[in-house]
């Protein structure tokens, strides 16, 4: 939380459909493409809870 450099994001989603149908939006394609511009060489971290 201290670290300027470092972007987190947390989300909660109902599905994994949701999910993909939330990534094919012509928004979230246009910030992806811009993030992995800015993100180059740099490590991006995805974590997936499990529910037990």
């Amino acid at each position: 939380m201290t670290d300027p450099n470092v972007y987190v994001v947390i989300e909660i989603w109902a599905s994994q459909a949701a999910i993909d149908r939330h990534n094919a939006t012509p928004h979230f394609v246009e910030f992806a493409t811009f993030a992995k511009r800015h993100v180059e060489g740099l490590e991006i971290c995805v974590v997936k809870p499990v529910n037990l």
